[in-house]
């Protein structure tokens, strides 16, 4: 390659890098954070169900864990760049999958929460909205000897789609 095209190319990458200078935050686990946030805030989980005394705490856990491990940010109380408050408002089991005696083979454990999102530093991704995980379990089990699993599976489904929403724009 002659040295007056090696020299284009150098160019136009230069070029381009000035061009769009955004591109280099991109992350490639596809966390996308402004860099102007540095801290976050999470506020405990209100369970307005109170089925489950252990549920708000497993949850705000997880949360927590996952910001924490997976970004730069560090955890404030009060006030952080981004803040997160959170109600758990659906604790269900129902019946799913039915046999052909129209008896359900299975049973779902549903855990629903509304989480706020807000960004002082850029108040338009700022948001609100529900989020469900659920899982399944033999119907002839007794809830209260998989209910720890199945909330360790929920919670963590439950952390990654709020995490995602808030951070990974895809």
């Amino acid at each position: 390659m002659s040295k007056q095209i090696r020299n284009s190319i150098f160019i136009g990458l230069l070029t381009i890098s000035f061009v769009f200078p955004s591109c280099w935050w991109y992350s490639f686990t596809g966390i996308n954070i402004d860099p102007g946030i540095e801290t976050f805030s999470l506020s405990q989980i209100v369970d307005q169900t109170q089925i489950n005394p252990q549920l708000s705490q497993l949850l705000y856990d997880k949360m927590l864990d996952k910001i924490s491990g997976e970004t730069v940010l560090s955890p404030v109380n009060g006030d952080g760049d981004v803040q997160f408050d959170g109600q758990i408002i659906g604790y269900d089991v129902s019946p799913v999958n039915s046999t052909g005696d129209d008896i359900a083979a299975q049973s779902r454990l549903k855990v629903t929460v509304s989480i706020q999102y807000t960004n002082l530093i850029n108040e338009d991704n700022s948001w609100s909205q529900n989020f469900s995980a659920f899982q399944d379990f033999d119907r002839n089990l007794n809830l209260t000897d998989v209910e720890s699993s199945l909330l360790e599976i929920i919670n963590q489904q439950l952390a990654d789609d709020i995490f995602n929403k808030a951070f990974v724009n895809w």
